[in-house]
């Protein structure tokens, strides 16, 4: 397939959730509960050019909101945490410390936004 090429499929009995394949460099699909099906352009980069491909409304946006979940996992890896530091044997013991250690770098996060 081209690059920009995208296939939808709705499912019947929930018809706010659909499925997305588009094709970048490599297929990239996506499961979207509502969300648009309109045709936005994106721009991209082959070598030193740049060139405009079309995508699903909900690709650029899935793109543009991704930036704080990667803000917040390097946030997470790069102080203190709390789940790798301890390690333990049952699933739920990690599970909390995970959550945990999400629920400080959100305070961190907003205090850094208030506090600027």
């Amino acid at each position: 397939m081209t690059r920009g090429a995208h296939s939808i499929a709705v499912c019947k009995s929930v018809p706010q959730l659909q499925a997305c394949t588009w094709w970048d460099n490599k297929p990239v699909t996506l499961l979207v509960t509502g969300g648009s099906t309109d045709t936005e352009r994106i721009v991209r980069r082959e070598g030193s050019e740049r060139r405009e491909v079309p995508c699903p409304k909900f690709v650029k946006q899935y793109q543009a909101l991704m930036g704080g979940v990667d803000r917040h996992d390097q946030l997470r890896l790069l102080r203190y945490s709390i789940q790798m530091s301890n390690r333990c044997m049952k699933y739920y013991k990690s599970l909390f410390f995970g959550l945990v250690d999400m629920a400080i770098v959100n305070a961190y996060i907003i205090y850094r936004e208030n506090f600027k």
